[in-house]
């Protein structure tokens, strides 16, 4: 399945009896699907809080249904810290 925006990941449907599963292999936090948090996912969090950028739920690190300032911070925290 192809995705309308550069930021998201492609995602595998798969049929099973019937059923369809939905298999998506993202990081929670990885706003451009390359597996790694990095300031760039950062940036678009941010951009999210302020809607510059359409919001993506796999920014929403603290799980709070929407896509803040708080995330950015932690997304950040947590890419300099993985260096």
């Amino acid at each position: 399945v192809r995705t309308p925006s550069p930021l998201l990941s492609p995602i595998t449907l798969q049929t099973v009896n019937g059923s369809v599963t939905i298999d998506s292999d993202r990081v929670i936090g990885d706003s451009n699907g390359d597996g790694v948090l990095t300031e760039l996912d950062a940036l678009a969090a941010l951009r999210m809080s302020v809607n510059l950028l359409a919001e993506d739920l796999i920014l929403d690190i603290d799980k709070n249904g929407k896509v803040t300032a708080e995330d950015a911070r932690r997304i950040l925290s947590i890419a300099v810290r993985g260096r």
